[in-house]
C-alpha cells in the first residue's frame, strides 16, 4: 500500500514551510507530493519543486470541492500506477476536508495499488489563530480533521497565548497531538494513525475574493512592500513572485515583505480576502505604475 498524509492549515500558517522541514525525513522513501493552490498560480508548487520525487499541482480551487475534486482523483490515479511509496498532500489553505474520506475511497475503489491514509497534519498559526477561528468556521473544521497539530510562529506570542489556544482546542473537543514548532528548528516525524473524527459541519465561506496583479519588469520591492502594507487591513493572503536577482518568491507577512529565492520566477502578484468590499475596487486604490489588474 501507498501512505498517504495530508497537509491542512489555514492561510499563512506556515505549511509550505513545514513541509519542507517534514520532507527531510523521507530521503530513503520513493515520494511524490500533491500541491493545491486556491490561486491561478501555483506559487506554492514552484517553492516545492526542487524536493525529491514527483511533484503535481493543483490550482485555482480547493481539492475537496467538486469543481477540483476530479483532478485530485486523477493525480491519486496517476501515482497509484508509479513505484511512488509516499504520497503528501498540501492542501489549499480554504480546504474544508468534509470529503477527503469519500474522495480516497473513490481512488481506492479504481485502483490496484491502494492507499493507506497514515495521518492528517494541520499547521496552526499561533498569531492569528484566536481571532481566526471565530470568523472563519473552514479553520475549525481543519484542526477537528487533524490527527497532528502544529503550532507555529510561538516566537511571536507569549506563554499565555499559547495556554489560551491550548484552551481552545480543548473546548473544540481536539484530541489531536500537539507540537509546539520552534523557529529553525527540525520537524521530527512520528509514525501516526488516522482516527476517524466525529462528522463536523461542511462550511462554504461566502464572499471569497481573488484578485490577480501583473508586474513590470521595472517594478521594486519597496514598491510590493509599500502596496502590501496599504492592502493588507483588507487582504487575508498577499503573495507572489517577481523575477529579481534572479527570482524571488515574496510573501507579506506581520508589517513586512519575507522573501526567498525561486527559479522561473513570474512576475505576479495574488491577494485573496474572504467578504469586505469588493477586492479589485479596493486594490486599485494602491496601485503603483508598475502594477496593472489582471
Amino acid at each position: 500500500m501507498k501512505k498517504l498524509t495530508f497537509i491542512l492549515g489555514y492561510l499563512g500558517s506556515g505549511k509550505t514551510t513545514f513541509l519542507k522541514k517534514y520532507l527531510l525525513n523521507f530521503k530513503n522513501e520513493k515520494l511524490a507530493l500533491v500541491v493545491n493552490d486556491f490561486g491561478v498560480e501555483n506559487l506554492d508548487k514552484k517553492l516545492l519543486e526542487e524536493c525529491q520525487g514527483i511533484v503535481h499541482g493543483i490550482e485555482n480551487g480547493s481539492i475537496f470541492c467538486a469543481c477540483k475534486s476530479h483532478e485530485f482523483l486523477a493525480s491519486l490515479e496517476n501515482l497509484a500506477e508509479t513505484d511512488v511509496e509516499r504520497v503528501i498532500v498540501e492542501c489549499s489553505g480554504l480546504a474544508s476536508p468534509l470529503s477527503l474520506m469519500k474522495i480516497l475511497g473513490f481512488a481506492n475503489a479504481k485502483c490496484e495499488n491502494q492507499y493507506q491514509l497514515e495521518g492528517v497534519i494541520c499547521t496552526l498559526d499561533a498569531v492569528t489563530f484566536e481571532k481566526y477561528v471565530t470568523l472563519f468556521p473552514i479553520l475549525k473544521n481543519q484542526i477537528v480533521a487533524s490527527d497532528v497539530i502544529y503550532i507555529t510562529k510561538e516566537d511571536l506570542v507569549g506563554k499565555e497565548d499559547i495556554l489560551r489556544i491550548e484552551s481552545l482546542l480543548s473546548a473544540f473537543g481536539v484530541v489531536s497531538k500537539i507540537f509546539h514548532l520552534e523557529k529553525d528548528t527540525p520537524v521530527i516525524y512520528e509514525k501516526i494513525s488516522h482516527v476517524e473524527k466525529p462528522s463536523f459541519n461542511q462550511v462554504i465561506d461566502i464572499g471569497i475574493q481573488k484578485c490577480q496583479i501583473a508586474l513590470s519588469e521595472d517594478v521594486t520591492l519597496e514598491e510590493i512592500n509599500i502596496f502590501s502594507k496599504n492592502v493588507a487591513r483588507f487582504c487575508h493572503r498577499i503573495k507572489g513572485s517577481v523575477d529579481i536577482d534572479g527570482g524571488i518568491y515574496f510573501e507579506y507577512h506581520q508589517g513586512a515583505i519575507e522573501v526567498q529565492k525561486i527559479k522561473n520566477a513570474k512576475n505576479i502578484l495574488f491577494l485573496l480576502s474572504i467578504g469586505g468590499k469588493n477586492l479589485k475596487s479596493e486594490a486599485r486604490n494602491f496601485l503603483a505604475p508598475s502594477m496593472s489588474i489582471i
